[in-house]
């Protein structure tokens, strides 16, 4: 944080009096409880950064649940948000994009964080999504989380630029290594060992606030790595679109998982970091055990790569490393070229040098894999569900699997043969892909169609060969018709209905905002 009124400029320290009124975050919290974010607010060293009209809050939570959070808290807190967010934009010169930071875990994050970022893909469609959820562990403390994580990757699919997927072991494992000393032999000197039950107590929550913390710092230097080409000058700047462009070669094959070099533990020196030459910084910001979500041990089948490097790194050290790194991501064929450059000359906070390694791997899906079948050990009794019945129809579920295995596909086969993926996208751009049936009640009774919302039986999922051309609009449509498939887009833009398979020459209906309705022929439809 700078002052180029000044020459040289000048830093402005976070919390002092010059910076107390007038630096200010471009961010929006938001959370279903008051809590944590009034300890945020609080702060004596981060209070003062935030604004109230930045804070956006409920009360209660969302229990875990991911529907309550998407319908019962996306309405409510969904207009607030909104208000919010057209504040924070009224105030930027030149808006490139959002980074929206939220767990999948809860239900908060996940069906709250899913309904916000619908809404800015409603309200700024021309501005990338760059979003990083946070993933549970396998021991994770709650329930329900397969259900939750699974649902929220799905509705992110179409609405998210690139996923930056980060996993809660991964930040664990990453936060030993950036520490020189165990975390228990930081409060063990200062807590008498077994003193107490209260102190045993105190060491406990000492010890988890700790991991806490130095997790979120993890995820707090990667990401101020990612964000640097878009604050800071560089000779080869790369922000969040470029990121986007030439990393995510086909729709829905949009997951990029990272790994960074040097991390350094907070408030330490890293002495022993400042000696690292950029192609041993290279070499480990690239190594598996580096990596945010974990693989395995072996090195990933890369569709494409991006390394931003900052600091004192120049060109002649990048161009050295990729020629060296480029055989080892085992590019495809029709990508051998895929690597892209970033160079920031202002270097991070700890160190004066750092790489990050940004990869569309192929590799990504055994964490889908593994999230699947954590997903169906519950589905299969069927546990739990009920209380997602309360807010909504199962058909979700159903609908996320198919998103969610067609995902898989996607990723097992563009290796091979990536033109199908285009070919396949390019027909579902026809269709949408999600239902809401609160929103289609309106919709179909002004269409004379129905005079109340269809019941979950009625909304259907055709078969492939139902999807009906657009051309087909000037041929005689036949008298027949026997069941109508309705299916909504989830960003709302977009409506489509057609028949089932034996009604090959009844044309659909597709209402959007940026053309009028037409409906062929009106009678009969």
């Amino acid at each position: 944080n700078v002052d180029n009124a000044y020459i040289p400029p000048r830093d402005l320290e976070i919390g002092s009096a010059v910076t107390k009124h007038s630096l200010k975050a471009r961010a929006v919290l938001v959370d279903s409880e008051e809590g944590v974010l009034s300890e945020t607010a609080r702060d004596g060293r981060l209070g003062s950064l935030f604004d109230s009209n930045q804070f956006v809050t409920e009360v209660s939570g969302a229990g875990n649940n991911w529907a309550h959070g998407y319908f019962e808290y996306g309405k409510i807190v969904g207009p607030k948000f909104e208000e919010a967010i057209r504040i924070a934009m009224e105030q930027c010169d030149t808006p490139q994009g959002f980074c929206l930071i939220f767990s999948v875990g809860g239900g908060t994050g996940s069906g709250l964080g899913s309904y916000c970022v619908e809404s800015l893909a409603d309200m700024y469609p021309q501005l990338g999504r760059f979003c990083v959820p946070v993933y549970p562990s396998a021991n994770d403390d709650v329930v329900t989380s397969p259900y939750n994580a699974l649902l929220a990757t799905t509705h992110m699919l179409d609405l998210a630029d690139c996923i930056v997927p980060l996993e809660n072991e991964a930040l664990t494992q990453a936060a030993e290594r950036c520490s020189c000393d165990s975390f228990e032999s930081k409060i063990q000197p200062s807590l008498p060992y077994q003193k107490s039950n209260e102190t045993a107590q105190q060491v406990v929550k000492e010890k988890r606030k700790r991991g806490f913390d130095a997790m979120n710092d993890v995820a707090a230097q990667f990401l101020s790595d990612l964000t640097a080409g878009t604050r800071y000058r560089g000779d080869v700047n790369m922000d969040l679109n470029d990121i986007s462009t030439n990393l995510v070669p086909y729709p829905r094959i949009n997951f990029l998982t990272a790994s960074f070099a040097p991390c350094v533990e907070r408030g330490g020196i890293g002495t022993k970091r400042f000696n690292d030459t950029p192609e041993r910084l290279f070499e480990e910001a690239t190594a598996p055990r580096s990596r945010l979500v974990r693989f395995g041990e072996a090195r990933p089948r890369a569709l494409a790569v991006a390394l931003l490097a900052r600091g004192d790194i120049v060109d002649a050290d990048v161009q050295k490393a990729t020629a060296r790194l480029r055989p080892k991501f085992k590019l495809p064929s029709w990508n051998p070229e895929g690597f892209k450059i970033g160079l920031c000359s202002v270097s991070p906070l700890r160190a004066p040098r750092s790489v990050l390694c940004l990869c569309n791997a192929t590799d990504v899906i055994t964490p889908l894999n593994i999230m699947r079948k954590r997903f169906f050990r519950l589905y299969d009794r069927r546990a739990m569900l009920h209380h997602y019945e309360r807010y909504t129809d199962l058909q979700i579920f159903n609908q996320a699997i198919h998103d969610f295995d067609d995902l898989i596909h996607r990723y097992s086969t563009v290796s091979s043969s990536p033109a199908t993926l285009y070919q396949s996208q390019s027909r579902e751009n026809f269709l949408t892909k999600g239902t809401d049936q609160r929103r289609l009640a309106s919709l179909f009774t002004s269409l004379g169609m129905i005079s109340s919302t269809p019941s979950a039986s009625e909304i259907v999922t055709p078969p492939p060969s139902a999807l009906i051309d657009p051309t087909l609009k000037n041929k005689q449509p036949t008298s027949r018709t026997s069941k109508v498939t309705i299916k909504i887009n989830t960003n709302r833009r977009r409506v489509s209905l057609s028949t089932d398979e034996q009604d090959h020459h009844t044309p659909r209906v597709v209402l959007s905002p940026t053309s009028s309705t037409t409906l062929y022929p009106k009678k009969e439809t």
